[in-house]
């Protein structure tokens, strides 16, 4: 396995096979194509290109693209309700990740792969003590269910 360069919106970085990890005995995310052969992982269509078309249709047709963004749009909503007063979470509504971006801004983009592609996913960032906790959505294009259902494997391709 050994560490890899991989490329992701947080920047370059060098990094072990896991990329995120959870207090549970088993990881849960697993990067790169390379930790993985091509009977571990559930395929999206015959040559597991599926959603790039999901995403290609997306892009060349302005009525289904409007469709999406707006039932992600309705889904995510015009903002989050909660008690102002409550300053750790006005933080996390207003910032949810290190890239600055608000709660409802993350939530959208999962509903936008939801509505588009049938899944989602979030990266959960914390540490041992929950001093922090940040909220990142993974591109769902990029993600794979290996068989026994336990990972899901990016392909940061």
């Amino acid at each position: 396995m050994g560490n890899q360069t991989y490329r992701t919106t947080h920047g370059t970085r060098n990094s072990p096979a896991v990329l995120v990890s959870n207090k549970t005995e088993k990881s849960f995310f697993q990067f790169g194509v390379n930790n993985t052969n091509e009977n571990t992982f559930w395929k999206w269509g015959d040559d597991n290109l599926f959603p790039y078309a999901l995403a290609a249709l997306s892009r060349k047709s302005t009525t289904h693209r409007r469709i999406i963004n707006d039932k992600a749009d309705y889904i995510s909503g015009k903002g989050i309700s909660y008690d102002k007063t409550d300053t750790i979470l006005s933080n996390m509504v207003d910032c949810a990740n290190g890239d600055r971006e608000s709660l409802r801004h993350v939530l959208n983009k999962i509903a936008f792969d939801k509505c588009l592609l049938g899944n989602a996913f979030v990266e959960i960032i914390t540490d041992e003590s929950h001093s922090f906790l940040s909220f990142y959505h993974q591109d769902a294009s990029k993600c794979r269910l290996n068989k026994d259902k336990t990972h899901i494997i990016l392909h940061h391709n």
